[in-house]
């Protein structure tokens, strides 16, 4: 009759390097799903100022015209709309002076994706001679 042995069994370090594995599989795609969350909030982030800095940029000097502007930075394409601001624009009334409604689209494509934000509102243009 043989003694009981210390060590462990073959199927014993078997079971445990198959639960080591999938734990190791789990870890690595969660980190590379916080990489890929990080990655895509930097990309927005960056969309954003490049908007912002395009919705202050250039209302000095109007005249009351409509203007589109577009163009490139980096990776990020952008469009701006400026038009004089209008109560009510189905009744055609007056646009109030000085006041400019500022549309701002950057699109960048992330992945096989296109990505899109837009912002939105309203500027006051410092009026000849201020």
């Amino acid at each position: 009759m043989r003694g009981k042995s210390s060590g462990f069994t073959l199927i014993e370090v078997l079971v445990s390097l198959v639960i080591l594995g999938i734990s190791l599989g789990l870890i690595i795609a969660l980190f590379g799903g916080g990489l890929q969350s990080v990655r895509m909030t930097e990309e927005y982030s960056q969309a954003i100022q490049l908007a912002r800095e395009k919705m202050t940029l250039g209302l000095s000097g109007m005249e009351g015209e409509a203007e589109e502007q577009s163009g490139a930075l980096n990776d990020y394409q952008w469009e701006r709309t400026i038009r004089p601001f209008r109560i009510n624009e189905d009744l055609g009334e007056e646009s109030v002076t000085g006041l400019y409604q500022v549309d701002v689209t950057v699109r960048w494509v992330a992945g096989l994706k296109e990505k899109t934000i837009v912002l939105q509102g309203l500027e006051m243009a410092s009026l000849p001679g201020q």
